[in-house]
C-alpha cells in the first residue's frame, strides 16, 4: 500500500513504491541529480535509511523503491529531496521543499 496526502507519504515495509515529484520554478538540464532521502530525524547529521541519487528529466524526478528499499523498520520517518545542480563541477545544493513525513507501517496478515 502507498498514500501519498500532499507531501506526507505512507507505505507498507517491503512494498515497491513509485511517484514522480514535478520540479517548478526554472527549468533543470536532464540529467541534473537530486538526492531522495529518508531517515528518522531531520537536522541530524546521521545516516540516511533510504538514500537514492535520481537524475531529473524535464523537471521531473521519478522516484522508485523496490521491496528491498522500503523493508526497514515500522514507524515514523522523514524525507527530502535535494538537486545536485554542476555535479560534475563540485555540486552546489539546493534543497527546494520542507522535509515531509514518510511513515513506514508493517504488513498485515501471513506473507
Amino acid at each position: 500500500m502507498v498514500m501519498i496526502n500532499g507531501a506526507g507519504i505512507r507505505v507498507t515495509r517491503g512494498d515497491s513504491v513509485r511517484f514522480t515529484i514535478h520540479l517548478t520554478g526554472r527549468d533543470l538540464p536532464d540529467g541534473t541529480l537530486t538526492l531522495f532521502t529518508v531517515k528518522k530525524r531531520a537536522w541530524r547529521h546521521e545516516q540516511p535509511d533510504i538514500e537514492l541519487e535520481i537524475p531529473v528529466m524535464g523537471n521531473d524526478v521519478e522516484v522508485i523503491m523496490a521491496p528491498d528499499v522500503t523493508d526497514i523498520e515500522a514507524g515514523e520517518y522523514v524525507w527530502d529531496l535535494r538537486v545536485l545542480e554542476d555535479a560534475a563541477e563540485g555540486a552546489e545544493v539546493l534543497t527546494p521543499m520542507e522535509y515531509a513525513s514518510f511513515e513506514v507501517m508493517e504488513a498485515i496478515g501471513d506473507e
